[in-house]
């Protein structure tokens, strides 16, 4: 009988420590098919509470959305929904149209762009939350996941209030934000490393066709896209406090 008592007594604990914390509902794996027939597989962080604002995440070259676990978890609890999504050809999300085998190593320039695609999908899935603000969606990229996130933004105005750059770069694999930046008539924060010297000279130029559009965040060293975190791990904090205000 004891035992019984306690083991209740520990979930209510448990209970109440993730509703404090704003975990009120689990992670959820997503899966999505692009119009190109992709088939895409995601984390669903849910926010804290209702009426939420909401964020897709997107990771590095030859890395998985598992970069993006500790940021998605700190914006969730500040009523951020994100959802992390494997671009093609990486983690997951490498199962094309008619089951054709995706690796990004062997994708030709062009077949980066198509990554947009998987952005398209991933924001259809979150309008059909309930909990999520359509009005308030922005997007977080780091390295190619940054001149995807700036290329999408551009295109679709009308769905993403803001964007995060984490060490774009002019030219990664054949895509190229810098019309994209300069087109996007929403905010963008960049963040970039001066010893990261390829990204670092990338931003100064891209935020200045985006003029006072723009916020530019420089941390010391060479730590590139969401490595970041790991040398700067309140620049995480600092992130969802700005998409907190700016989506």
């Amino acid at each position: 009988m004891k035992r019984t008592v306690f083991v209740v007594a520990l979930g209510a604990a448990l209970l109440v420590a993730a509703v404090a914390l704003g975990q009120s509902r689990p992670i959820a794996d997503v899966r999505l098919t692009t119009t190109d027939g992709v088939k895409i597989v995601g984390s669903y962080y849910p926010p804290s509470g209702a009426n939420a604002k909401a964020v897709i995440l997107l990771h590095m070259l030859g890395r998985d959305r598992a970069d993006w676990r500790h940021f998605a978890r700190k914006a969730a609890v500040a009523n951020i929904a994100c959802l992390a999504i494997d671009l093609r050809g990486h983690g997951q999300s490498i199962v094309g149209a008619n089951n054709a085998n995706l690796a990004w190593k062997n994708f030709k320039d062009e077949k980066f762009l198509g990554m947009t695609s998987d952005v398209k999908a991933a924001y259809d899935w979150l309008l059909k939350q309930k909990e999520i603000d359509p009005a308030h969606v922005g997007l977080v990229g780091a390295s190619i996941g940054a001149n995807i996130a700036a290329i999408y933004a551009a295109d679709h105005p009308q769905q993403i209030r803001s964007v995060v750059l984490l060490s774009p770069g002019l030219a990664y694999h054949g895509v190229k934000p810098a019309a994209a930046v300069a087109k996007f008539p929403g905010k963008m924060l960049f963040y970039a490393a001066p010893g990261d010297d390829y990204a670092y000279d990338s931003v100064k130029q891209l935020a200045a066709s985006a003029a006072d559009r723009s916020e530019v965040r420089e941390l010391p060293g060479d730590a590139h896209g969401t490595q970041l975190f790991d040398k700067y791990p309140d620049t995480v904090d600092k992130i969802v406090a700005w998409l907190g205000e700016n989506i």
